[in-house]
């Protein structure tokens, strides 16, 4: 009987919940990033300030696990660089933050939510729904200073919306949640087109 009623609850949240969608963004880059040598920056990043610190220690994690001499800016003496890097710097701009670095590559990482409609708990009776969604964008930059150019480059965002459900109570995953959801997803196809030391 449990079963039957655990079976039943998993049933009734997962029909209740909306599954976030995930598109990369057009730009083809099929290649990844030769992480087997060099010194690594990863910059501050950029994002609402109540998602940085988990996707700071995602990041930090996941390109340690990459190049183990990977610095974190806020570790990094003696650096002469903007707190804010714009995406798609220009030559010069990548020549500045050689010089005022010091490091063969650096990580930029920026994410922004877009759009926030829903809660990731609506108990709104269904016959007042309105729709609603909630959209983020993750972007991922990595520049060659030495060659002065931008080796990689990807931007992944997430939505996930409210359609003509009849549900009184609903779940989604909030706009830092998509956040998250993008950077990982991003993630896992840098690391799958990569080359690395294991």
């Amino acid at each position: 009987m449990k079963k039957y009623l655990s079976a039943l609850l998993i049933t009734l949240f997962f029909s209740a919940c909306s599954v976030p969608k995930y598109a990369i963004d057009s730009r083809i880059q099929r290649i990844g990033v030769d992480f087997s040598s060099g010194t690594w920056l990863l910059h501050y990043i950029d994002a609402p300030a109540d998602v940085v610190p988990q996707l700071e220690k995602l990041a930090i994690e996941d390109f340690s696990s990459l190049n183990k001499s990977l610095t974190h800016v806020s570790r990094a003496k003696g650096l002469l660089i903007p707190n804010k890097i714009e995406l798609n710097p220009s030559k010069i701009q990548l020549e500045n933050l050689k010089k005022g670095s010091g490091y063969d590559y650096f990580v930029n990482i920026q994410a922004k939510n877009n759009k926030e409609e829903l809660s990731s708990v609506d108990l709104t009776p269904h016959r007042f729904n309105e729709g609603g969604r909630n959209v983020s964008e993750v972007t991922i930059e990595i520049y060659d200073l030495n060659a002065l150019e931008i080796i990689y480059s990807k931007k992944v965002i997430g939505s996930v919306g409210r359609g003509n459900d009849n549900h009184d109570v609903h779940f989604a995953a909030s706009s830092n949640m998509l956040i998250l959801g993008g950077y990982k997803k991003l993630m896992r196809e840098l690391k799958k087109k990569s080359h690395f030391k294991k």
